[in-house]
């Protein structure tokens, strides 16, 4: 069983060694480095949390509306962010390439030849396993 673990950490260090997960990982630690990045961030979270609060109370009129534009304001303000849009790049590829490996892990799983893999048709936008 110990083996069967040191195999998934195994995979996972594989997934980190890609290029997708190298470039997830350098945009990660750019990201980290950046105060202003991390602030934006965490103010989204908290607008984004503060909003979804008033949708459930079903709150409305002009504070509501204020509310929903100041979130829209700093997500395009986050879109101009390099380091914020190049993390959320990186990190949408690496997660598509760790949902392909899952395809074909799934896909090993309920018998499924390994031939056929992830290019079976499950994955939308796939670039390929090859």
């Amino acid at each position: 069983m110990n083996n069967l673990f040191e195999q998934a950490r195994n995979l996972a260090n594989n997934l980190l060694e890609t290029k997708e997960g190298k470039k997830y990982q350098e945009a990660k630690y750019i990201f980290e480095g950046d105060d202003e990045s991390i602030d934006m961030m965490q103010e989204y979270a908290k607008k984004t949390q503060d909003f979804q609060m008033r949708m459930q109370r079903g709150d409305a009129g002009v504070e509501f509306e204020n509310a929903r534009e100041e979130l829209n304001e700093l997500v395009m303000k986050m879109k101009e962010n390099s380091i914020i849009t190049e993390l959320f790049k990186a990190e949408g590829e690496f997660n598509q390439l760790v949902a392909s490996v899952m395809d074909i892990f799934n896909a090993t799983l309920i018998g499924e030849s390994e031939e056929k893999g992830c290019c079976s048709g499950g994955c939308s936008g796939c670039s390929g396993c090859h």
